[in-house]
């Protein structure tokens, strides 16, 4: 089967974000203990669930999402310890969040091989969403590798559908890659592509049940012998 297209997600896909964002979230486990809140799990969880919570009310595009979460998460520990809530503290450790945006982000194992491999054998597309600026995919340099690429608020049915559309994606002959189920996989099975997880480790949002049948690598070098 000759391939038309192929869309690949960028972050933990292309480039390795989860790493950054729990070298962030140990700093501030560090700070919390620092003021006496020591109950790691209970602070991971509730970190988690609030920053949940804020993309369900805010959208993938609230940069401030995981900063913010960060404060929550403080002045709620601070409330059940009957510590007196210190707002210079919320926005030092909120500061710690807004690191994950200001750190660069470095190429996964094989992802600039496999990029340029793929050059001339098919359409290659790049579709991410939420807080991924322009600037990010401009500074990592990954642009030069793709014949378009679109940014959106959510990676639902409907963005891919018009994603395909807007491309004249032939959607039988064509391939999304990502690691995410509920962003990457789901939709795109959804709108009729072929989808391959890339089983690298996602935040808890992003997992659910795949909606139906599709390939899994743990290598992206292996993508391209998958497609052929």
């Amino acid at each position: 089967m000759v391939t038309d297209a192929i869309i690949f997600d960028f972050d933990d896909t292309l480039v390795a974000t989860n790493v950054i964002f729990e070298s962030v979230r140990k700093e501030f486990f560090a700070q919390m203990a620092a003021l006496g809140f020591t109950d790691q799990e209970a602070i991971a969880e509730y970190l988690n669930q609030t920053d949940i919570n804020n993309v369900l009310a805010l959208g993938y595009m609230g940069k401030d999402c995981f900063p913010r979460a960060m404060g929550q998460t403080y002045q709620h520990f601070a409330a059940l310890s009957k510590q007196i809530y210190d707002p210079q503290i919320a926005h030092s450790l909120e500061n710690i969040g807004w690191q994950v945006y200001e750190r660069e982000a470095d190429y996964l194992p094989g992802a600039e091989e496999l990029l340029s491999s793929l050059q001339g054998q098919a359409r290659l597309f790049l579709l991410t969403q939420g807080d991924t600026e322009k600037r990010r995919l401009d500074r990592r340099g990954v642009l030069q590798y793709f014949d378009d690429f679109r940014i959106v608020i959510n990676k639902d049915i409907a963005a891919y559908r018009s994603f395909v559309e807007d491309m004249d994606i032939e959607v039988a002959h064509s391939w999304m890659v990502g690691n995410s189920l509920r962003s990457d996989i789901n939709p795109a099975l959804g709108v009729g592509l072929r989808a391959v997880h890339y089983q690298l480790p996602a935040w808890d949002f992003e997992h659910e049940e795949a909606i139906g049948e599709h390939y899994s690598i743990t290598n992206l070098l292996d993508l391209e012998e998958l497609i052929k």
